[in-house]
């Protein structure tokens, strides 16, 4: 991904923290004009941070990497249990 990309990928997904739950579908909406593939990414990222049943401040990069290391780790378990 190019760095233009994840820093824009980052500012949506802390702004999108910023709005009420009830209205993020529409802020994405808007924000992210049609790109469906970048508003899923947020919209993942926001589902990721759901998950870990806190408000993360850290940057999006650091969440992304962190779901990934434990993407690849179930997979690692999936094939080791065959």
């Amino acid at each position: 991904m190019q760095a233009e990309r994840w820093r824009r990928l980052e500012q949506l997904y802390h702004s999108a923290m910023e709005q009420a739950e009830g209205e993020r579908a529409g802020f994405l909406e808007r924000s992210c004009a049609g790109d469906q593939a970048l508003r899923v990414e947020v919209e993942s990222l926001i589902a990721y941070a759901g998950q870990s049943g806190q408000i993360i401040d850290k940057p999006a990069l650091e969440i992304v990497i962190a779901a990934m290391a434990e993407d690849l780790r179930a997979r690692d378990g999936n094939q080791t249990a065959r």
